[in-house]
């Protein structure tokens, strides 16, 4: 019988598609098939090699997410069972995206994403709903994480709240990450999120009975008021 690839031990393949995805970060595209041909081409090889490889590719990489509807579009285009690989998400907000947008994504990540375990989460710009409790709330019921993290600009107790309704600890602009790349936040940037954190000591993200908190039209009141 003569030797081929698939005549090889299980245990010998897995480790041949191992070196052949190296654990690496993707900033999702709709390039990223063709920047990465010889990946895609070793998929497509049979309908076995498929099957094997690509746990090892999805549960190996980090894929960088925009938050809006290319974001879905990504996760629908992998397909439902290669969704389930996932273990690292970075997720971005560059600019307040409509609610039910990041609604019908936390619910794909909760339904459909089973096996995400790491996420980060980042507000890069103010205008990114760092003060809107609904992203908050709606970032607390994804369940299944070991680690997460937040950078950016997002309201004070954020990180406070996140850690008491998910159970984990919360690591804020990049402090339990590796020194490999540039992960934590610069000085200026930290400049200008305590800048953007003041008046937002008293925010908490829910009331007493559960329900979102709409500071926004709270404070105009107080405005008003005065």
């Amino acid at each position: 019988m003569p030797v081929t690839f698939l005549t090889l031990p299980v245990e010998l393949r897995l480790q041949v598609y191992g070196h052949a995805f190296v654990p690496t970060e993707h900033d999702y595209s709709r390039r990223w098939a063709s920047r990465n041909r010889a990946t895609v081409s070793l998929l497509r090889t049979c309908k076995q090699v498929h099957s094997e490889a690509a746990p090892v590719l999805y549960s190996g990489m980090t894929f960088h997410l925009h938050v809006g509807p290319r974001a879905l579009d990504f996760l629908h285009s992998i397909g439902p069972i290669n969704k389930t690989y996932i273990k690292s998400l970075h997720i971005f907000f560059s600019n307040a995206p409509q609610i039910a947008v990041w609604i019908k994504l936390v619910h794909a990540l909760n339904h459909e994403v089973k096996g995400l375990r790491q996420l980060r989460v980042v507000w890069e710009t103010v205008y990114g709903a760092g003060k809107d409790p609904r992203f908050v709330c709606s970032l607390a019921t994804i369940c299944g994480l070991e680690a997460l993290s937040i950078e950016g600009f997002y309201a004070k107790r954020w990180p406070e709240y996140l850690e008491k309704k998910m159970g984990l600890p919360v690591s804020v602009d990049g402090g339990q990450k590796d020194g490999s790349r540039k992960q934590r936040s610069s000085l200026l940037t930290l400049n200008f999120r305590d800048e953007f954190q003041k008046g937002t000591e008293d925010m908490y993200p829910e009331d007493a009975y559960g329900n979102p908190v709409d500071w926004r039209p709270q404070r105009v009141q107080k405005a008003k008021g005065r």
